[in-house]
């Protein structure tokens, strides 16, 4: 197209040609999805590109919007875009809704139920449930529920979860260990000694097993038994790996590792002396057992014959068959006494049975089997008995006494008594007794009497004479013999005058001389019946002995001269008598004077007189 513009002056100027294009028409527009995974129910799984596009046939070249991706999973995208044409005309295109999902769901395995034992383990049915999410593309279908109803060590449940958009998700495998069932569970012996009756007799170990084919099993420790016990109750249990218990059956453990006592005694006997028995003997074994009592023992055992030493050997047997050997004991029995006899062991033997001395009495015996013997000790008499009865005994080593018949003993050591009778202890010359024997014995009495015999006297048939009585015998066989002197004298009457013999006479006055003259000493000796007699043997003249000045009686314990034999007197024949002249000493003088005679028969006779 031309034109021309002209101002108010008119002036004019062709415009330059222009060129008149015109659209009035709007140009078409369409969103198309250009890229993109189409999944299900719409929904895109991957990043979507849309396009506009349109066209314009006058006003060509349309423009339309850009290009778009979207990655940002949505559940509702609406999508605009514009093209316009060369002409400046727009059409919006008609709006484009998509829904993309680029993610997979969540997919999870889970148990649901099942009862959870130990070690990751169920322990009753399993019910595996799969469950998943998604965000953007609900609802999510996942994998049916599963189960597990057998035991089984290990068994992979798989499961997957699909969203709205189709996308599948596997869930991570789940494995399912079932152990429903416990394991089983026993108690075994494993060590010690059965004795009997169930018992052990050493320390006893005792072991818990079990098995479980699906979980395996561990069982209670070990456990051992070394205190003695009448009966312990053992426990065990094992538990599987699921953690199922199961308890062994108990048992019960009776141990006695000792033997019981055992002993042997003697219940029945008379113990004796020295460990010998007098009667039958029982020997009894006995024991006992704190554990596993009561014990059994060797039966009564008997000893009846007699025996110097019978080895008896017993034992007990506890209910665990432990058997201990009582300590042998030894019998000694001795049923009999010993003998025994009272004798005479020493004593000289008399006559028709009696012992003239001291008597030892002496008990001995013998036994055969429980020597030595034990007698009574020696016993002995010492005094004349007509009858001492002796008894003693005599004992075993088994302390059995046996009485010895009694012994009876007479003993007579005395001799008989003999007595000399009808003698006077002194006869004049010319007379003789005639004496006989009285003999007594009061103990075993008079076998035989004594018989007397005279002997003795000088040959003036004067002095001392004895009487013998011999042959006195008592039944015990002893002699007895006695004797007994008498005096025959000749018949004095008194010393004569001129000397007043006042020792033999009565109413005389002492006779006093006078100092230094002679005086003259004389007597006559007669027989019985006045005979005068000169016997050959003379007179001893004793010498004078000094006495007191004033005493008549003369005490010779006061002279100074004791009586002595001083001479001789001569015989007068013409006289019949004696004489001795006694020069008397002048140094004499108021003093008086014994004066004596000395005869052959013994007899001594005195006189005093004085010297003036």
């Amino acid at each position: 197209m031309t034109g021309s513009c002209t101002n108010a002056a008119g002036l004019s100027t062709d415009a330059a040609p222009t060129t008149i294009k015109l659209d009035q028409t709007r140009p078409s527009a369409d969103l198309a999805i250009t890229s993109g995974d189409l999944g299900v129910n719409g929904w895109y799984t991957s990043p979507v590109s849309v396009a506009t596009s349109g066209g314009d046939a006058t006003s060509a070249p349309v423009t339309c919007s850009a290009d778009q991706t979207f990655t940002t999973d949505t559940p509702s995208t609406a999508i605009a875009g514009t093209c316009t044409n060369d002409a400046g005309l727009s059409t919006d295109a008609l709006p484009l809704t998509f829904k993309l999902d680029t993610s997979d769901p969540t997919a999870n395995l889970s148990v649901t139920s099942g009862d959870m034992g130990t070690n990751g383990w169920y322990t009753s049915d399993v019910t595996v449930h799969t469950s998943g999410a998604d965000n953007v593309s609900e609802p999510v279908e996942c994998t049916a529920d599963q189960q597990q109803v057998d035991d089984t060590p290990a068994t992979v449940f798989q499961g997957a979860c699909t969203n709205d958009a189709g996308r599948h998700q596997d869930a991570a495998p789940l494995t399912v260990t079932r152990d429903a069932s416990p394991p089983t569970a026993a108690l075994e012996i494993i060590s010690g000694a059965m004795g009997a009756n169930g018992w052990y007799t050493s320390d006893v170990t005792v072991r818990t097993v079990g098995t479980d084919p699906t979980s395996g099993a561990s069982c209670s420790a070990q456990q051992t038994l070394a205190t003695e016990t009448a009966g312990t109750v053992v426990t065990g249990s094992c538990t599987n790996g699921a953690g199922l218990r199961t308890t062994a059956a108990p048992i019960t453990i009776k141990l006695d590792k000792t033997a019981p006592t055992s002993e042997l005694t003697v219940v029945d006997g008379t113990l004796g002396a020295n460990g010998w028995y007098t009667s039958d003997v029982t020997v009894h074994t006995v024991g006992v057992d704190a554990v596993s009592g009561p014990v059994a023992c060797t039966p009564n055992q008997h000893q009846t014959t007699e025996t110097s030493g019978a080895v008896f050997n017993g034992s007990c047997t506890n209910a665990a068959g432990l058997t201990t050997a009582a300590e042998a004991i030894t019998v000694r029995l001795d049923l009999s006494g010993p003998s025994a006899t009272l004798a005479v062991s020493a004593g000289t033997p008399g006559a028709t049975g009696w012992y003239t001395s001291d008597v030892t009495v002496r008990t001995s015996g013998a036994d055969a089997l429980s020597n030595p013997v034990t007698c009574t000790a020696d016993q002995h008499q010492t005094n004349d008995t007509a009858g001492a009865v002796f008894t003693g005994s005599c004992t075993n080593t088994a302390g059995l006494t046996i009485a010895a018949a009694p012994l009876t003993v007479m003993v007579d050591k005395t001799a008989p008594v003999v007595a000399v009778t009808s003698v006077a202890p002194t006869y004049q010359l010319g007379t003789l007794p005639t004496p006989g024997c009285a003999t007594q014995d009061v103990t075993s009495g008079v076998a035989a009497n004594a018989t007397p015999t005279i002997t003795g006297g000088n040959a003036n048939g004067v002095g001392t004479f004895t009487v013998t009585c011999a042959g006195a015998r008592d039944r015990a066989g002893t002699t007895g013999s006695t004797t007994l002197t008498f005096r025959v004298v000749y018949a004095f009457d008194r010393f004569l005058q001129p000397i007043n013999d006042t020792s033999h006479q009565t109413g005389l006055t002492t006779s006093v001389f006078k100092a230094g003259s002679t005086v003259p000493v004389k007597f006559q000796l007669k027989r019985a019946d006045g005979t005068v007699v000169s016997p050959t043997t003379a007179p001893q003249w004793l010498t004078p002995a000094k006495g007191g000045a004033t005493s008549v009686a003369v005490d010779e314990s006061l002279y100074s001269d004791p009586a002595t034999t001083g001479g001789a007197f001569r015989w007068d024949a013409n006289g019949r008598q004696f004489i001795y002249n006694w020069a008397t000493p002048k140094s004499g003088i108021g003093y008086y004077w014994r004066i004596g005679a000395a005869l052959d028969d013994g007899q001594t006779y005195f006189v005093n007189i004085g010297l003036k």
